[in-house]
């Protein structure tokens, strides 16, 4: 009864398996998420523990090649996960990473030089790349075409939280143990997934047979077996997924800079302690998780009402989401601490309200055997966001030290994003599918 006043009746009528699985893949995502972002409150206190002396050599090594190696890796593993999903369900490969994303980030915080670390990091971005794409293509097959933006605002809420949650997290172990706090973050999230990966796995060997009726068969015969060059080929043909990706090249490069900077910015400019700097960026993260769910049942109305109001929407929404950020990052000093928080809230809802229907209208433009594969370029879109913008800032930073003006400079890049979204609205009424319906109607 719960579920249906919480949008998820289609959960409920599926049965007790479908909402094991559908919160399983929830707080999986939390913890996989979480893990990720446990670096970024921390960058000082890692640069100190591995003997970088200088902030120029912390912004490089850590706040640089870290993200790099991070996400950039994890994008070219979450392809073999599209490849692999020819062969394998993608439920077996979801309890398959998320196992191996648990047991590499459990052995990251282990060493004491920063060259294993190093290597444990591109294991744990590799894992963590293989299981971005699994989440959002087996949400999107438990829901109908009319309720998969709310699926899909429930998980990019969950990440959303997870991010969050794992900055501070580990921001606050970061304050409370200077020099092992980061370690100790590491540690409980990771056994926090193992446990759970586990649970659901001996669940899932039990209940095998009713889990998997509840997902569409991806496994392909040998005379359907395509390469993926092939594949790719295919989803490029659709407009609408072409120009999701075509803006994303734009718009992931602010959101790379400031996931992974922010933290480290606040502390520096205006002097702060970590835990205070963790705090306003928590304070913009819970305004995210708002305007993220928000955003996500807001777009499943729109999308339901006439498809083409939601690009629309979007394009509005990213165009005014510029101004407030600027605002933020060009205060001289704060004034009045609560003030400031709120308004890092109110950015952080405007900026994300589009969020959650990027991923629905790709759950809707494409087929079940390709989703895993859309997620996976998707994947390696964010991470060349994440990875990529991080690291060429770093560079800059090296040869001209205004992080300030860095950053405001890279807020430029959400114009071109807003401009494309309006020739979404073009495409989008043409290229949406409702798979779902179209098995239950044969």
């Amino acid at each position: 009864m719960i579920h249906k006043k919480i949008g998820l009746a289609e959960i409920a009528e599926q049965g007790i398996g479908s909402i094991v699985t559908f919160w399983t893949i929830i707080v999986t995502s939390f913890f996989v998420f979480s893990s990720q972002n446990i670096i970024a409150p921390n960058l000082n206190n890692i640069g100190l523990f591995f003997q970088l002396s200088t902030q120029k050599q912390i912004d490089f090594y850590i706040g640089g090649i870290v993200p790099f190696l991070l996400f950039f890796v994890g994008g070219l593993a979450s392809i073999y996960t599209g490849a692999l999903a020819q062969k394998y369900r993608q439920i077996y490969l979801f309890l398959f990473f998320s196992l191996s994303s648990g047991i590499c980030s459990l052995f990251l915080p282990l060493w004491n030089s920063i060259h294993y670390f190093y290597c444990f990091l591109l294991l744990a971005g590799a894992a963590t790349g293989g299981f971005f794409p699994l989440p959002f293509a087996l949400i999107s097959e438990l829901f109908s075409e009319k309720s998969k933006f709310i699926g899909s605002a429930y998980l990019s809420f969950a990440i959303g939280l997870g991010i969050a949650f794992g900055q501070f997290f580990a921001g606050y172990l970061g304050n409370e143990y200077p020099k092992q706090g980061w370690r100790y973050a590491y540690l409980s999230i990771s056994l926090a997934i193992l446990l759970l990966s586990t649970t659901y796995l001996l669940i899932y060997t039990k209940y095998k047979q009713r889990i998997n009726s509840l997902f569409i068969d991806t496994h392909p015969t040998d005379s359907q077996k395509e390469s993926i060059r092939k594949r790719i080929q295919m989803i490029f043909r659709k407009r609408t997924n072409t120009i999701v990706f075509v803006q994303g090249l734009f718009g992931c490069i602010p959101w790379g800079v400031f996931s992974f900077f922010l933290i480290s910015f606040y502390e520096n400019k205006y002097a702060i302690s970590k835990i205070l700097a963790t705090s306003y960026a928590l304070a913009a993260g819970g305004g995210m998780l708002l305007g993220t769910f928000l955003g996500g049942l807001l777009g499943q109305k729109l999308y339901n009402r006439k498809k083409t109001y939601l690009p629309l929407f979007m394009a509005i929404s990213i165009l005014f989401s510029i101004l407030p950020i600027y605002l933020v990052l060009h205060q001289s000093r704060i004034t009045n601490p609560i003030l400031f928080a709120g308004f890092n809230m109110i950015t952080g809802f405007i900026a994300t309200l589009p969020a959650a229907n990027i991923n629905g209208i790709l759950m809707n433009s494409n087929t079940a055997k390709d989703k895993s594969l859309i997620f996976a370029l998707l994947n390696i879109l964010e991470s060349f966001g994440r990875g990529f913008g991080p690291f060429f800032i770093s560079i800059i930073l090296l040869m001209i030290p205004n992080r300030e003006l860095a950053f405001k400079l890279s807020l430029l890049a959400w114009i071109p994003t807003s401009i494309l979204w309006l020739f979404v609205s073009k495409s989008i009424e043409q290229d949406s599918i409702d798979e779902r319906v179209q098995n239950e109607n044969k």
